[in-house]
């Protein structure tokens, strides 16, 4: 544990020392909550009176689920107004889903992302300042799991999303050296990050249309090869449903920075003398 801590300080130190040298105004940690959830829609198969298929579109948004999140911040200010906030973060996301009154299954997608964003700052002359963030989020993925009833699995996703992020940031001066973050942000997921379908996978449309052929066959010599093919392509690689997964979700936080220079309204009266 004192290893860890002994490592874990250096490398705070060197990070200080590496944005100090590259013109950062300020650097800090947070930590807090996540509220997300992961839209889920895709096709599926419904048989009419008939027998014959045909495709019906589902979609489920899921309920939010609450989870940890920390990371590391810098900001860098060009004038009084405009800059930049580059973020390392942890974030857990995912979504839960109501079997019945008691019993639910909790998805976890676990991430690692960086989130580039342009700071605004409202109040300039204020020793509190009031930022509106806004930027892209280049997320990893880093683990998932899922629990719930017996049957459960964890989603299946791949291992990249890309996403935005908008929100505020509030700090507040404790003294000229320690300043409180208060955050606030919205994230929404660009990418569809559901697992991609076997190279092989039949259409869903393709498969329902060779079906509904065979159904319809009068005598089975009738049936062309090519239609008696798909429906065994499907049976050997399953379905492409066009099954899409999105990331969405709400970010609270609470943490400290550390001034590495003086802000900008200040190197411009330092300037001025």
């Amino acid at each position: 544990m004192k290893k860890i801590f002994f490592l874990s300080l250096l490398f705070c130190l060197a990070l200080t020392y590496q944005l100090q040298a590259q013109g950062f105004s300020y650097s800090g940690f947070k930590t807090g909550l996540s509220v997300a959830r992961a839209p889920i829609s895709f096709d599926g198969i419904q048989t009419d009176t008939t027998g014959q298929l045909s495709v019906e579109s589902e979609s489920s948004n899921g309920k939010f689920r609450t989870g940890l999140q920390f990371g590391v911040f810098a900001g860098k200010e060009f004038t009084k107004t405009i800059g930049v906030r580059m973020e390392l973060n942890y974030t857990q996301m995912g979504r839960v889903d109501t079997i019945n009154y008691n019993q639910r299954n909790n998805y976890a997608l676990h991430y690692f992302s960086f989130d580039p964003m342009l700071q605004l700052r409202i109040k300039a002359s204020s020793p509190n300042h009031f930022y509106i963030l806004a930027g892209p989020s280049a997320r990893l993925l880093v683990g998932s799991g899922a629990t719930g009833t017996d049957e459960v699995q964890a989603l299946k996703v791949r291992q990249a999303d890309l996403g935005v992020n908008f929100g505020f940031s509030y700090l507040v001066g404790l003294t000229p050296y320690l300043y409180l973050t208060l955050e606030a942000r919205a994230y929404y997921g660009l990418m569809n990050v559901a697992e991609k379908p076997k190279e092989n996978a039949v259409e869903l449309n393709e498969y329902i249309s060779a079906f509904n052929t065979v159904q319809n066959a009068t005598d089975p010599f009738d049936i062309p090869e090519e239609t008696s093919q798909v429906i065994e392509d499907a049976r050997t690689n399953g379905f492409n449903n066009n099954y899409k997964i999105t990331n969405q979700g709400a970010l609270f936080s609470i943490g400290f920075c550390v001034p590495l220079r003086p802000p900008a309204d200040k190197l411009i009266k330092i300037g001025r003398k």
